[in-house]
């Protein structure tokens, strides 16, 4: 994924399994959606948040990254973040149109949000400029669910950018009307993605021996599965929401489970911090890493593309939940079309990364300063 001062080819390598993992976590845990598997795998989707909540950590520490030793300028975060984004973003919305109308033309009972497609021109920029959970706005984009987290992402970005990249007075007022307009579900996520942030700080500051770094990193394993196995963050949000009156389901929508996630995020950053000290040498074959590498290439493609493959399945294929080798297929269906997309999107952000150069060096520089003097 990257090479840096703190970030070396082992612990790269590590990252890459870790968001590629997290990416199929979310599939599978909405695999055990009753439409998908018919309620024989028990209900799974607290393990799509936790995932979640890996990916926002995760994000962090790039993001921290890459603004000291890749992305220096203004111009260059915005280039990236952009081709990133948009690069999977935009044709996943083609992508679920185009499954969408032909499960209606095909006169299936997919529900679809109607008043979405009879009202493209006031929902599509709310898509584009993703702000369909940002203040008052509570909005899926179309049937593809997974594309909540990008409001939430996207905007994390853009205060990152606002915060260190510019300076003087207007970046902190910036900054203060952008925390307001952004709304309280968004920003109870942001501490998590400050973690990430924080994470690489700690990284070039502090050191731990291998030993401990290995104790570490194997408890932090067991406290995942045990928070998650246990129940433990779902009671710590019901109790949350016994206090608060019921307000995080009313209000918070997809940030509801946030006590819970704050759990996962505290001991998947110790997962992180661990494994850059724990010599996970395994990691070092060529054949495994190049492996990890490739597989990882095609995380965010994966993560947006599955569900609206696996409900195209449902819906034209006639699916049956019940039966192992229907379900075996739309697994095999999912993965190979989300493998298929990601080959014209996640693998062509250079295309992307011209447009949106070209575009930028138009606008006039905004009182940005390096990244790494900050």
């Amino acid at each position: 994924m990257f090479l840096g001062t703190v970030v070396n080819n082992t612990f790269s390598t590590y990252l890459d399994a870790i968001r590629f993992l997290a990416a199929l976590t979310v599939m599978a845990a909405h695999m055990t959606f009753k439409e998908y598997t018919g309620g024989n795998i028990p209900y799974q989707g607290a393990w799509a948040g936790a995932a979640v909540v890996v990916f926002f950590v995760l994000s962090g520490y790039v993001i921290r990254f890459v603004s000291k030793e890749k992305e220096t300028t203004l111009t260059d975060y915005a280039v990236s973040r952009m081709a990133r984004i948009y690069s999977v973003a935009i044709p996943a919305i083609l992508l679920t149109m185009l499954l969408d109308g032909i499960c209606y033309f095909l006169g299936t009972d997919k529900p679809l949000p109607a008043y979405q497609y009879l009202q493209l021109w006031k929902y599509m920029p709310l898509f584009l400029a993703f702000l369909t959970d940002v203040g008052p706005f509570h909005e899926g984009m179309l049937t593809d669910v997974a594309f909540w987290s990008l409001s939430y992402e996207v905007w994390y970005y853009v205060l990152f950018a606002i915060v260190v990249y510019w300076s003087g007075w207007k970046k902190w007022a910036l900054a203060a009307i952008l925390l307001v307009a952004l709304g309280i579900p968004i920003l109870i996520y942001l501490p998590i993605w400050l973690i990430g942030v924080g994470l690489y700080e700690l990284h070039q500051r502090v050191t731990v021996k291998k030993m401990s770094a290995r104790i570490m990193f194997a408890l932090s394993f067991l406290g995942l599965f045990a928070i998650r196995l246990t129940g433990a963050d779902d009671m710590s949000d019901e109790w949350m929401s016994n206090i608060l009156g019921g307000y995080p389901e009313k209000h918070l929508h997809n940030s509801q489970h946030f006590l819970g996630h704050y759990m996962i995020a505290a001991v998947m950053t110790t997962n992180l911090f661990a494994a850059k000290y724990a010599e996970l040498d395994f990691l070092n074959k060529p054949w495994l890493r190049k492996a990890i590498v490739y597989l990882a290439s095609f995380t965010f493609a994966l993560y947006l593309a599955h569900r609206p493959l696996m409900d195209f399945y449902l819906f034209v294929f006639h699916h049956n939940p019940h039966s192992f080798y229907s379900v075996v297929g739309m697994v095999v269906f999912a993965l190979l079309g989300s493998w298929l997309f990601g080959l014209g999107t996640e693998h062509k952000k250079q295309w992307w990364k011209n447009i949106f150069t070209k575009l930028i060096k138009r606008t006039p520089r905004l009182g940005m300063v390096p990244a790494t003097q900050i």
